[in-house]
Order: C-alpha cells, then structure tokens, then sequence
C-alpha cells in the first residue's frame, strides 16, 4: 500500500466520480481507476461501487476512508512542520468549536491571527462530541466546547478550561424574570442548547435532587442562533453556560433568572489527539485560547468571592 492509494480514495470519495477525483488529482481517469483497483486488490475488498449518484464507498470503503482521512490529514500536518522547521512561515490551523467556543474565543484567534499574519485559519462548528470525533479522524488539529461527555483515552486527550454554570435565562420582560428559584421555574417548558443524552440526564437529574420533578424540554437545538431567534419570542426558559450567557450579543436578548440554588455544571475542555502533537501554529492558538479561558477562571473566582458570606457581610457594614 502506498500513499498515493491512500489518495485516490479520499478524492473519490469527497467528490463521488471518477472522474472529477482525477481531475483534483491532476491525472487521467483510467489511471486513478488503476489505482483505486490495485488498493481493492492489496485490501481484498471493494471500497467503492457504482450507483446513479457516481462511486460511493463501500460498508468496507468506509471503514477504509476513516484511517486514509487521518493519513492524509497528518501527512499535510507533516510537512507543513517540515516547512516551519525550514523557515517557512505560512501555514493553516483547522479548528473545531462549538457555538459558545465560537463566541467566546474571537480574541484569542484575532490576537493570533495579528501575529502570525501568514497562517490561514479555518473554522468548523458543531456540537463539541461530534468535533471530537473530527480531532479522531485527523480532520481538525484540535477541537473546543462545552457541555461534553467525552473523556480522554488512547487516542484522544481531553484538557478541562474551565467548569460552566448551566443557568435559566429567559426573555426581557418575561414574566418569571424576578424568579428566585428552581421551584418557581418547575411549572415551565425549557430549551437546552445541546442534545446530548448524557447532559440532558445530568440536567434532569439537578432537579430530581432539589425535590423537582424532571423539567419538561420543548425546544432542544444544536443551532443556538435559531434558539436566540426563538426563546426571545415565547416564554421558554433557556439552559444556557453562564459565560455564553455574559456576551453581548446574547445579553441583548436574554437575561438570567438570578436563583439561590446551585446551578449544574459541565466542563469547557480542549480535545487534541493524545498521541500526536500539535503543529507549532496549531499548538500557537491553543495557547490563545487556553490564556483566555484562565481569564474566564480568574473571573468566576473573583465573581465567586464577591458574592461569599464573609464578603456580602464585610460590605453591608
């Protein structure tokens, strides 16, 4: 097997023809359907068949696809190492966030896009367990979010930034704004930002300790602008991270209903592969990043500490 099998797969399967998979690769048709039937020859097995639609993988192909993916993505990471080592100063960083990632993390990728003026840098967004599985597959050089059930293991390590208050937050001028507890949110149908079983359990289960019944989920949405449209208009109460919550564009819509009880959390993490290192840019904005989420630490630690008994009393004399 040879890298230039490795290729011809994923250029087929990307486009789906034979055709404009040769195009892309800069050769003829029939030699990339040599090629394709020397890598199903060395394989044993078809990895692509023929439909109306053009060459789709194979049950096997895609099983192939997965590993040349992460190949050819790591071989482009190697040389653009390579490059570095040499002097050469562009380069790309792909990164996957998630949509509170996104908006928390525009100072860090413009500071350093400011000094590495030279890289391009490519955004891809989603839910932070389907990024992972981007980081897996070698598609992205690293991932951020929230709300996450994933944990590290052999092939994938997970760094926790920071511990997210999940709170409610609801419209300006809703009517249960004033609220002061979760049991005063009981009778009320609620929107989660994220589908996850595992968060949807574990946000269950906060109200079962406090002696709720399970809040009644309406809306759940892996879109959190279309949510932004939505909650703003109905009386929906928001599950949404306190950091997400405190930016301005959200701020302008929706307001958090200030309760006494502890909120649950769930962790902002940082997912890279755990046996290969990042790329010098790559390891660049996660830096950024990371610099920014202990800002957002330092914040909660001071918002934390302000709020203490010890504190409330020292400024009510």
């Amino acid at each position: 097997m040879q890298l230039r099998h490795v290729t011809a797969v994923v250029a087929v399967a990307d486009i789906g023809s034979m055709r404009a998979g040769a195009e892309r690769l800069g050769i003829s048709q029939p030699a990339l359907t040599k090629t394709i039937r020397e890598i199903e020859a060395i394989t044993g097995v078809a990895l692509f068949q023929k439909t109306v639609r053009g060459s789709i993988p194979t049950d096997a192909g895609k099983v192939f696809l997965a590993r040349a993916r992460s190949i050819v993505e790591e071989m482009k990471r190697a040389q653009e190492e390579m490059g570095h080592l040499a002097g050469v100063r562009e380069g790309s960083v792909t990164v996957g966030l998630s949509v509170g990632a996104a908006l928390l993390s525009g100072d860090a990728i413009e500071t350093f896009m400011r000094d590495h003026p030279d890289v391009r840098v490519c955004v891809i967004e989603g839910l932070f367990d389907q990024l992972v599985t981007g980081v897996r597959q070698g598609k992205l050089d690293f991932s951020v979010g929230g709300l996450s059930s994933a944990k590290s293991d052999d092939h994938i390590r997970v760094d926790t930034l920071f511990e997210n208050r999940i709170v409610p937050a609801v419209r300006r001028n809703h009517p249960l704004a004033r609220a002061k507890s979760f049991a005063e949110l009981a009778d009320c149908e609620w929107a989660v930002t994220n589908d996850d079983p595992a968060y949807i359990a574990n946000f269950s289960n906060h109200f079962v300790k406090l002696g709720l019944p399970p809040p009644r989920i309406r809306l759940r949405s892996e879109s959190f602008f279309s949510l932004l449209e939505v909650v703003p208009r109905t009386d929906l109460v928001l599950a949404i991270s306190h950091t997400l919550l405190a930016h301005p564009i959200v701020a302008r819509y929706l307001q958090p209903v200030l309760v006494k009880e502890i909120c649950p959390t769930a962790r902002f993490s940082l997912a890279r592969k755990a046996d290969v290192p990042l790329t010098p840019h790559a390891a660049a904005l996660a830096r950024h990043i990371s610099k920014a989420a202990a800002e957002i630490r330092r914040q909660d630690l001071r918002v934390v500490a302000l709020a203490s008994p010890r504190a409330l009393a020292a400024r009510s004399r």
